[in-house]
Formats: C-alpha cells, structure tokens, sequence
C-alpha cells in the first residue's frame, strides 16, 4: 500500500511551508476505513520527502492524502484524487472530505482547520498543494520511483 501526504504547515519558530511524505506499507487497504492509515502510515521513504517546515510542533492546517496499491500507477492515482478533490471543493464539501475514486483505485482525502472552510481559502489551499505535489512529482521522481520499487516492511 501506498500513502503520500502534503500538509500546509506552520510553525511560530519556522514559518508556513509543505511537507510531502511518501510512505509504503506492506499491507492491503481496508476499503471501509482506508483513511485509518494516516495514524500508522508504514515505513516513510525519506529520500522522496519533500520538507519546507522542519518536524516537530507544527500545527497542520490543510492536508491531502493519497492511499492506492498499485505503485506503478503513482502518477495517475495522484492525478485522479487531485482531480476528485477539486470536484469536492467546487461543490462547497465540508472537511473531512474523504473520497474513493475509481478508476483507478485510489482513495483522497483532504483535511482543514475548522476556520478555514469558507470556498476561497479551500480553493487557495487546493491550489497550493496541487502546485506543491506536482513540483514534488517532477523534483523526486527517481527518489519516488526508487522507493516505489523497493519492497515494503513487513507488518
């Protein structure tokens, strides 16, 4: 299995940035509760992350995730929850919005702080992760394949 996360950040000490983290577990997805995964997301595949705000105390005030098995379909999964969540978002869906979107078989979620839902800033943060991902997909793409191909850990 599959998770990439892109969390809008902020920290008081380092300022407000993205992070993207790439994980890989050696687990099948739970269709019922796939979301489940961002609370033991697998082993993180540090060469293909992507950190603008340094870990650690940071409050997370948007996130996108991705969960999907097939890793040779990373590109396409990516494009197809981005495109789901814009859908979302134009549709004025409050967060959590949590979608599966086939095909191909991937799951999207995108979270945000309860004072951010008004439609203009959930566009503005959409449009800032998107921007952000696709920069991360061209920058780390032989770090994101390499990890890809390398087995996961076991559970």
């Amino acid at each position: 299995m599959i998770y990439i996360t892109a969390m809008q950040v902020f920290s008081r000490r380092f300022g407000r940035g993205v992070n993207i983290f790439l994980h890989k577990k050696a687990a099948p997805i739970d269709p019922l509760k796939w979301w489940s995964v961002i609370d033991d997301p697998g082993s993180s595949i540090d060469a293909a992350s992507s950190v603008q705000v340094k870990p650690g105390g940071n409050s997370v005030e948007c996130s996108m995730d991705f969960v999907f098995e097939d890793e040779r379909t990373w590109r396409v999964a990516i494009k197809a929850g981005l495109d789901a969540l814009a859908q979302a978002v134009e549709a004025g869906k409050r967060s959590p919005i949590l979608l599966p979107v086939q095909p191909p078989k991937v799951y999207a979620a995108m979270f945000m702080n309860l004072g951010l839902q008004d439609l203009e800033t959930k566009r503005s943060l959409y449009r800032q992760l998107r921007e952000a991902l696709e920069r991360w997909e061209e920058a780390k793409k032989e770090e994101i394949e390499a990890g890809l191909q390398a087995p996961a850990a076991a559970e």
